[in-house]
């Protein structure tokens, strides 16, 4: 990471469609001290572009000074393709911002995945509409059960993903409880 841990805090509005308030580790617009960002991708991509890396990269020194805080990823795709399909693309994305993540030290535990592939698409006339093609990223203190039972109540989510103490937990279409499925190296 180039950055200094100086310019790890920054602030930015959570993008409307996307992100219920009551999730975000401070609610309060006047006082934001969570990281959210949108990592966009290329048609058919899950590669990190150098602006990508940068996003990353900054939410990844903001967790080292709120060590309290976990990163939850929301994974997104354009209308075009079937939805297994972008399910699939949106999940690739996620794992290419977990994986920059897990390089630069952010323990596998503080970050969750939340695949919506296509249903959020905000641009349905345009199926390609690259604005979809991206990842969100926010902070909460929330715990993944907690953040599941928000995103359940209020958004078309697919899948949720998480590790609790090296422990890959799943929450599948539905988000129904999550269930243990396998263990992770760390």
């Amino acid at each position: 990471m180039t950055q200094t841990a100086s310019t790890a805090d920054f602030v930015s509005a959570a993008p409307q469609v996307h992100i219920q308030q009551s999730l975000v580790a401070s609610p309060d617009a006047s006082n934001r001290i969570d990281p959210t960002s949108v990592v966009p991708f290329e048609f058919d991509s899950a590669r990190l572009s150098d602006a990508g890396y940068s996003e990353v990269d900054t939410a990844a020194l903001w967790l080292m000074v709120h060590p309290r805080h976990r990163l939850v990823l929301e994974g997104h795709t354009d209308a075009l393709a079937v939805a297994p399909y972008n399910e699939d693309l949106s999940t690739r994305r996620m794992e290419s911002v977990r994986q920059r993540m897990l390089q630069d030290g952010i323990a596998s535990d503080r970050v969750m995945m939340i695949t919506f592939g296509e249903n959020e698409a905000m641009d349905l006339e345009n199926p390609l509409f690259p604005a979809d093609r991206h990842v969100t990223m926010y902070a909460t203190r929330m715990s993944p059960q907690a953040v599941v039972a928000v995103v359940r109540e209020n958004r078309p989510a697919i899948v949720a993903t998480w590790t609790d103490r090296g422990a890959l937990m799943r929450v599948e279409h539905g988000l129904t409880s999550p269930t243990k499925t396998i263990t992770v190296r760390r």
